[in-house]
């Protein structure tokens, strides 16, 4: 199994069950990455947001403004520390059950 992988299924695990909206949408980026490298598609750490953007709508067909919403609410919640709209949370959870599970068994 390719290291990257393996280094973001360790960086899930330690994310599995936190329920903080910070935590969710990192474990939800490392989904996407690691289907990603599963299909032998290349990742970069410095564009992951906007990718992670792109594939909610072209991949899993989530609305244009749902993405942008789960987008700038973590950024809000990262940079301005309030606390996510449990809409926002709802959506990101739903987001989290479409990607798929190629190569992993999530803990």
């Amino acid at each position: 199994m390719d290291l990257r992988i393996r280094k973001e299924m360790e960086s899930m695990r330690r994310l599995a069950g936190k329920a903080d909206y910070l935590s969710r949408y990192n474990y939800a980026l490392r989904l996407m990455i690691i289907d990603l490298l599963s299909s032998n598609e290349k990742v970069d750490n410095n564009t992951v947001h906007p990718l992670f953007r792109d594939y909610m709508i072209q991949v899993l067909g989530i609305k244009e403004s749902e993405a942008y919403e789960i987008i700038k609410m973590r950024h809000k919640v990262k940079y301005t520390g309030i606390e996510a709209n449990p809409s926002t949370l709802s959506k990101l959870n739903s987001v989290i059950q479409l990607i798929p599970r190629n190569v992993i068994t999530i803990v």
